[in-house]
Parts: C-alpha cells; structure tokens; sequence
C-alpha cells in the first residue's frame, strides 16, 4: 500500500498564513453575486474573479520591495490585510492605471526640466536673465524643501522615480559648483561684485534645506555645500574685521 508523508502533503506555511483572507474573499465574490442578482442584474463568477485577476496582475507590475525597505510599523498581516482588502475592493483598475500613467509623464517633464535646466543656464549671457530663471525654480519649491518635493511622486514607479532624484540632484550639484565659482564673492569692480552678489543671492533662494536623514546629509557633503557656504560668509568675516 502507498504511505503518505505528512510533511510532504501538508500546504506550504505562507499558503496557510493567507488562506483565512483566501475564504473571506471567496465569500465577499459570492455575496456580491447574490446582491447583484437581488437587485434584479446579473453577475457571472467568471467576470467576478476575472476582475480579482486583472487586480492581481496588477499588483505584479509593481517592484517588491525588501524586507528592509519596509516601515517598521507595518507587519506582515497588514501587509497581507491590504492586498486582500484591494483585490475585494470595487476600485476601477483602468482609472487607477491612468493616473498612474499621468504621475509617470509628469515625472519625465521633471527629469526633463531638471536636466536642461543647466545648459540653459549656461547659455544665458546676463546676470538678470540667470536671476529670472533661478527664481522660477525656487517658486517650485515654494511651499517646502527641495528635499521633500518627492513626496509628491507618490505613486509613480520607482525607477521613475530614481530618475527624478539623480536629476534634480544633479541640478542642485551644479547650483553648488556655480555658487562656487562666484568666490572670491567680494573681488573685482563694485559692478562685478553686484552682479556676483546678485546671482549668489538667487542661487541661495533655492535652497530651503531641512537635513533630516542621511541620504540628504550624505548628498550635502558630497557636493560640499556647507564649505562653500562657509567660504563665502568668512569672506563678509574678513570684510568687516577689515572695516574695523
């Protein structure tokens, strides 16, 4: 007679972890079929799970993150708790996805915007001409940090995303060598070290730093930021001991 082991015929443990939302989920897929045909319309099983499907592939478009990516406030069963709860839900996939889609081309005109941003600089002859540009910059961070602006690329895809944040931090590299490139701030003719002023003063107004993690600190002491800001207030140091 043929002998069974256990241990092989037992489901795996990750399958038995979700199988509690497995029966909810089949048993929310029959009541709304019956609900459906109450209220004298007509539902099939097939276009019922069929949705459950198209939700489930689209959760698989998406990256898996690490363990270690994830908040320590979420666990495992919540984790688990929301996808069932999203594949149960009566959310339209299509308009999500358009949206989605919508992020993600808003995303590339910020790749975009951020990459040309600097040839464009370049090419301006005039100090005002440079002055209006950094100004429109700076408006796009009006109401918070360059550093959390991408918090608002909620939802985009992640290698969208990074191509956002090495755009924009080679932006801001290049505002921290062209600040550089003003020292010595205070030499030259009085016209030259308006002009000199002027720019430094813009190029100032598009930082609005708020350091809270080390990513942003490992950026900031990457481009040496705080020594050419140290740089150029020892400068105003030296001016006034001078005038002394």
């Amino acid at each position: 007679e043929p002998t069974f082991d256990k241990a092989e015929t037992r489901p795996p443990k990750q399958f038995l972890s979700v199988w509690p939302y497995i029966q909810s989920l089949l048993r929310e897929s029959m009541q709304k079929r019956q609900k459906v045909k109450a209220e004298g319309g007509d539902i099939s099983y097939q276009e019922i799970f069929g949705k459950l499907g198209e939700k489930a592939q689209f959760l698989l478009t998406f990256n898996p993150k690490s363990e270690t990516e994830f908040s320590e406030d979420l666990t495992v069963t919540e984790i688990t708790k929301s996808i069932f709860s999203f594949l149960g839900s009566d959310l339209d996939i299509e308009k999500i996805k358009e949206s989605l889609e919508s992020k993600n081309q808003s995303c590339f005109a910020l790749v975009q915007a951020f990459s040309s941003f600097s040839d464009f600089f370049k090419r301006l002859r005039y100090t005002r001409g440079k002055v209006n540009l950094l100004k429109q910059l700076s408006w796009t961070f009006i109401d918070e940090s360059p550093f959390d602006f991408m918090k608002r690329l909620e939802g985009a895809s992640s290698f969208i995303k990074e191509e956002v944040r090495e755009a924009w931090e080679d932006l801001f590299e290049f505002l921290a060598l062209t600040l550089e490139s003003l020292n010595p701030l205070l030499a030259g003719s009085p016209e030259e070290v308006e002009k000199k002023m002027t720019l430094c003063l813009a190029i100032l107004t598009t930082w609005n730093l708020k350091i809270e993690d080390p990513q942003k600190i490992q950026f900031v002491s990457r481009i040496k930021l705080f020594p050419i800001l140290q740089g150029i207030l020892n400068q105003f140091g030296n001016e006034s001991s001078s005038l002394g």
